[in-house]
């Protein structure tokens, strides 16, 4: 199904994913290690009032690997949920992949640019819990 630019998918287990349409017209001059580490090092401030922390441990729960590289983990410091999270580059485009926890879906964003104030988003699918996030800030 199709409308406004987005794709809505249903999947299994009566999931639904909306995609929306891609824009790559955002280059990111940085690779995904150097993006990763610049997140871990700044420790950014809470994501929509969660409290995350992102840590360069590889993230382990048996079911939820990504092909492509390893998925390092992210602590919900407000609940000790740990989820996971990894950046890719496609076309010089760069992407971030965030999951709150074993049983939550996947949230998909588009890194529009990055300063050293933080990070800006377009989101491409997003959890409930994450559908208005736009930003992360560092602790700058």
């Amino acid at each position: 199904m199709t409308k406004n630019n987005t794709l809505e998918v249903l999947g299994s287990k009566n999931t639904k994913y909306i995609l929306k349409q891609l824009d790559l017209s955002h280059p990111i001059d940085w690779n995904e290690n150097d993006i990763m580490d610049f997140i871990i090092d700044q420790q950014c401030n809470p994501v929509y009032g969660v409290d995350l922390k992102f840590i360069n441990q590889p993230y382990h729960d048996g079911g939820h690997v990504n092909s492509k590289g390893v998925n390092y983990s992210l602590l919900n410091q407000d609940n000790g949920n740990t989820g996971y999270w990894f950046v890719r580059k496609i076309e010089s485009n760069a992407f971030i992949v965030l999951n709150l926890g074993k049983k939550e879906p996947e949230s998909i964003f588009q890194i529009t640019s990055i300063t050293l104030n933080g990070l800006k988003f377009q989101p491409i699918q997003e959890y409930k819990e994450l559908q208005n996030l736009r930003l992360i800030t560092t602790c700058l």
